[in-house]
């Protein structure tokens, strides 16, 4: 057991490597400074279920998934009879 204790001792009494310095980001821009590129997909299928896939599409436009992908929140049985917000001109 002494041996055990002893090099317990040691390795605490031993100075603690440092921690690895982080890489700078690469490429023009950080991850920090865009939003990921599914980033609105949620937000896009909430809103298909509820106005419709075509009145998303319109409100979300280049931050829509591909056309195809399917709503994980499923087919609302009530689609379209809530007509989608329009903007409101001051």
């Amino acid at each position: 057991w002494a041996a055990y204790y002893a090099a317990q001792a040691s390795n605490q009494t031993a100075a603690p490597t440092p921690a690895p310095t982080p890489a700078a980001p690469t490429g023009a821009a950080s991850q920090g400074d865009q939003p990921a590129a599914d980033a609105y997909y949620d937000a896009f299928f909430r809103y298909a279920y509820h106005y419709g896939e075509d009145a998303a599409r319109q409100y979300y436009g280049a931050w829509s998934p591909p056309v195809g992908t399917a709503n994980p929140y499923g087919i609302n049985p009530n689609a379209g009879q809530t007509p989608a917000p329009t903007a409101q001109k001051s």
